[in-house]
């Protein structure tokens, strides 16, 4: 595209300068379309540069669209109606004219197309007026699934080969890799031991936590039995407390 633009947009300038002079008021018109190009090509370095979230970037594509609006819009639009009002009907259809209407019809297309479809689409995604759609990407087939699986496999059986064939050349490798299993195995029972001490320590915990049983003596439990009884003799029904002396009882009878 970017080559057949400039190929059709030189073509009438080639005519007019090494075969005959034709509408140099439309081919004049015609070139300063390149005038929005300054302001385009700096949105476009800000893009790739990524400074979209600076003001500068703001104000170029705010800036650029209006030049395309100036210069690839209302221009192309005087010039075609020019062409199609005034010089067609003058000069006719033939002859050295034929390069010019051509490209002037299909130059405005383009910039009415680009204006349309990319300019005023992308200032419309920058002010959030349209949201850009992500591509879904389609499912791979088993076939595919398969084929990539084995490859896959075939890669990692590759490297683990190259990486015993490098341990079984290499002293040093070998080395490394007894070392790294010791360190291994002193770690693991390290572990281990750590885990054996906690477990005694939770045991010795759970025996002092338990509640003691209480111990009674002699004493205690002579005195518990001592309390104060009830005798009942005849009608009086006296109470009596237990070991009271033989000659303080009186009997009624």
């Amino acid at each position: 595209v970017f080559a057949v633009h400039h190929v059709l947009g030189i073509a009438p300038f080639l005519v007019t300068c090494f075969i005959c002079e034709n509408l140099p008021l439309l081919l004049g018109g015609g070139i300063l379309v390149e005038l929005a190009n300054p302001t385009m090509n700096w949105e476009w370095w800000l893009e790739i540069t990524n400074r979209k979230e600076t003001t500068v970037y703001c104000v170029v594509k705010h800036v650029s669209y209006c030049m395309w609006v100036l210069w690839r819009v209302t221009l192309p639009c005087y010039l075609v109606y020019g062409l199609c009002r005034y010089a067609i009907p003058e000069h006719g259809g033939g002859g050295c004219f034929l390069m010019s209407y051509l490209t002037g019809i299909i130059i405005f297309v383009f910039c009415i197309a680009v204006f349309t479809m990319v300019m005023t689409v992308s200032l419309l995604k920058f002010h959030g007026c349209i949201k850009e759609v992500d591509h879904v990407t389609e499912p791979r087939s088993s076939q595919d699934m398969s084929l990539q699986d084995t490859f896959s496999g075939l890669r990692e059986s590759l490297n683990v080969l190259a990486w015993e064939r490098r341990i079984a050349t290499s002293p040093t490798a070998k080395q490394r890799m007894q070392t790294t299993v010791r360190k291994i195995q002193r770690a693991a029972t390290t572990i281990g031991l750590l885990a054996d001490l906690d477990q005694e320590k939770l045991e010795d915990d759970d025996i002092h936590a338990k509640p003691k049983p209480i111990q009674r003596t002699q004493s205690d439990t002579t005195l518990g039995r001592l309390g104060r009884c009830t005798e009942t003799s005849g009608d009086a029904r006296e109470t009596t407390p237990v070991g009271t002396p033989q000659h303080m009882l009186t009997v009624s009878v």
